[in-house]
Parts: C-alpha cells; sequence; structure tokens
C-alpha cells in the first residue's frame, strides 16, 4: 500500500511561474487497494512544493504531507497535529522506480551505496492526439517503460504502463531533482563518496520527453493490461498561497523511525473507543 502512495504522487519535472493549488482524485480498481480512495492537494510557490495527502480505506483515514525545499535541497514529512517532521537530503527522481506491482524492487529508503551504476531506460511510446479533459486542452500518451539498474543503483528490473493526459500547467522547477541525464546520489548530505549514475536512454527517447513537458491532468496506470489505478484533476487555483504553507517552523525535528512510530500510534488512536 505505501509503495501505491508513492506512485500517485509522482511529479516529474517542469517549470512553476505563480502560486498554484490543484486538487487530484485516485481511485484504485485493481489488486489489494480496491475500493480506497485518495486525494492529493499539491501546493506550489516559488522553489517550494508542498503534498497533501488524505486517503480513505473503509473506517481507516490516513493524512499525510510532504514538503520539498528546492532552495534549501532537502525533502520533508510532517505531522502538524503532533508537531514533528522528518527530512532527508533531495536526490534525483524516476517515476519508474516506483511501480507498485512488483514488490522485489529496491525499497524507497534503501541505503545509497558508493561507486558506479547505470539506469537504462526504455520507452516505447504511442501519441494519441489532442482531447479537452477537466475543461482543459490535453496531449493523450501511452507510455510503457522498462528500467534497468546495475551497479551501486541496485540490481532489478522493472517496467511501468501508464496513460496520460498532459497539459500545460505550472509545476516545480528544482534542479537537484533532474534525472534526465548523468546524476549522482549519496547517503547523507555529508556523505563524501556519492553513488555516480549513468543514465542510459533507448527507444522512443523524443516522444517521452515531449510526454514529460506537461502536467498530467489524468492518468490511468495498467497491470497487466488492466486499469489498476485512475488519477484526475479535480480541482485547479492560481491564488497567491501564504508562506506558512511551506516552513517547518514550530514543528520539533525526529528521525525517520521515530516519525513513523509517533505517527502510527496516531493512527491507532482513531480505533480507540
Amino acid at each position: 500500500m505505501k509503495k501505491l502512495v508513492f506512485v500517485a504522487l509522482v511529479l516529474l519535472i517542469t517549470p512553476a511561474f505563480a502560486d498554484v493549488r490543484y486538487t487530484k482524485k485516485v481511485t484504485f480498481q485493481n489488486g489489494e487497494a480496491e475500493g480506497m480512495s485518495m486525494n492529493t492537494t499539491t501546493f506550489l510557490k516559488a522553489r517550494r512544493e508542498r503534498v497533501d495527502t488524505v486517503m480513505q480505506a473503509g473506517p481507516m483515514k490516513i493524512q499525510q504531507t510532504e514538503l520539498t525545499l528546492c532552495d534549501l535541497e532537502k525533502r520533508a514529512r510532517l505531522d502538524a497535529e503532533l508537531k514533528i517532521y522528518t527530512s532527508s537530503p533531495l536526490r534525483p527522481q524516476l517515476s519508474e522506480l516506483r511501480n507498485p506491482m512488483n514488490p522485489e524492487n529496491k525499497p524507497e529508503s534503501a541505503p545509497v551505496q558508493p561507486g558506479t551504476g547505470t539506469y537504462t531506460m526504455t520507452y516505447k511510446v504511442q501519441d494519441l492526439g489532442v482531447e479537452k479533459v477537466a475543461g482543459l486542452d490535453t496531449h493523450h500518451y501511452r507510455l510503457q517503460i522498462n528500467m534497468v539498474s546495475t551497479g551501486c543503483a541496485g540490481d532489478s528490473q522493472n517496467s511501468m504502463d501508464r496513460e496520460i493526459w498532459v497539459a500545460d500547467l505550472p509545476r516545480l522547477e528544482c534542479p537537484v531533482l533532474d534525472a534526465s541525464s548523468d546524476f549522482s546520489m549519496k547517503a547523507s548530505e555529508k556523505d563524501p563518496t556519492p553513488c555516480k549514475i549513468k543514465l542510459i536512454q533507448q527507444g522512443d527517447v523524443k516522444l517521452y520527453q515531449a510526454a514529460m513537458k506537461g502536467e498530467p491532468v489524468k492518468e490511468i496506470l495498467y497491470h497487466e493490461g488492466k486499469p489498476m489505478m485512475t488519477t484526475e484533476l479535480t480541482e485547479y487555483s492560481s491564488a497567491a498561497l501564504e508562506d506558512s504553507l511551506f516552513s517547518l517552523d514550530g514543528l520539533n525535528p525526529v528521525s525517520e523511525g521515530e516519525f513513523q512510530q509517533q505517527t502510527q500510534a496516531r493512527m491507532m488512536r482513531q480505533f480507540r473507543p
């Protein structure tokens, strides 16, 4: 279930030009999450992004907030009710790493090892033309991606099958997250020996890059040819946003383990009489 959340929160990087808020509804059609619903609200301001997620599964309601602070080159998860947060350095992102249907994948939190490695991305892309979705002009694509990693990137093979309708909407500009060419990752900010990644792209590369220039206003994720998860834009606003939405002021920093422990305990209190 955790990996499903990661997929839903995936946003590839293009520039943001103004304050933006938009909400997307995520529904699940297949697998262990069938019947579960999720809403994500994304806030953009300058070089910062906030994503609020509310997930409903029967009587259980899970709320999560994540900040991407490009100016500080770190990401933070916070819990306003508990007044705590945990943070980590930003690393380049590849959405195809997060396929929820491949449980053998390397976990998101796996340690970064020093040395060299490769990501080989093979793209098969169908350009399905222009369509109107959610009142917006969109371009429709079907993307099938296969990724093989080696070396310090970890030895794995993953695939992703997505159908997207993208529009020309503002998005986060954060160069440190760019994974469109060779890059390096570190286990921590102080680590002097990074994992140096060579990115190899093949197949319909130019068409894939064209598809990634827009913000998805609708997306269908497939597993074995069947729809598994659908994401749709439900609300969009360009009204000014308060700086406090993107601040950690008043919150106490804790370790990842302590954050997990405290938030899980709060969630379990929902079921106590």
